[in-house]
Parts: structure tokens; C-alpha cells; sequence
């Protein structure tokens, strides 16, 4: 298992810099609209199993290697290429893996983006 740590370290604003918010809490926030956004759609079954897997662990491999700012990602695409390629890799060490449609994977997106703001 491994350390949780603050979300919000490297950010800009003290205010969030300091707030204490943790990459676990911000996963089981994610989590939660993910599960009431499957009942609203009618997502059911396996697939409502396998988002909400995702949405839980989404962020998991921040917890090894950080996470890289929207701004240097829309930036550096190449870079984040890789980096999305180490994070597979470091969830896959981590023996989680999961597979989102691209409808899925926009509705994480989405509850990940609401759950920010």
C-alpha cells in the first residue's frame, strides 16, 4: 500500500497549496459523482463495476511519480504522452488496471474536472 499525499503541493495558490486535500479524498469525491452520474445514465452491471473502479484509482500513481500540470500537458503533449505511459505502468505495478470505453472515460474525465472546480 502505499503513502497518501496532498493533492494540491505544487499548485500556485497557497490557499490550496495548504488546504490538506489528499489524492485519496479527491479519488472517493470522484467516486461518488461517478456512482450517482451511472444512476442518472442507467449504467448498470459490470461496466457501472468497472468506472467506478477507475474513478477510485484514477489518481493512484500520483502517489509515485506526482502529477503533471493541465498547462505543461496541453504545453508538451509528447511529454504528456509519456507521462501517461508511466503512469499505466506504475498502476499496473500496482496490480490496477481497467477498461473505459470512450464515453466512460469522458464521464471520468468530467466528474474528475467537476470534483476541481
Amino acid at each position: 500500500m502505499t503513502h497518501d499525499c496532498n493533492r494540491w503541493h505544487c499548485h500556485h495558490d497557497r490557499r490550496l497549496r495548504e488546504s490538506g486535500d489528499t489524492i485519496s479524498r479527491h479519488q472517493h469525491a470522484v467516486w461518488g459523482l461517478v456512482f450517482d452520474f451511472t444512476g442518472v445514465l442507467g449504467i448498470s452491471g459490470d461496466r457501472k463495476l468497472e468506472l467506478l473502479f477507475a474513478a477510485r484509482y484514477h489518481d493512484e500513481a500520483e502517489k509515485i511519480i506526482g502529477d503533471m500540470p493541465g498547462p505543461a500537458k496541453d504545453r508538451f503533449p509528447e511529454l504528456a504522452a509519456a507521462y501517461a505511459a508511466a503512469e499505466r505502468v506504475v498502476l499496473a505495478d500496482m496490480g490496477l488496471s481497467w477498461s473505459l470505453t470512450r464515453q466512460e472515460a469522458e464521464l471520468l474525465h468530467l466528474a474528475d474536472k467537476l470534483e476541481a472546480e
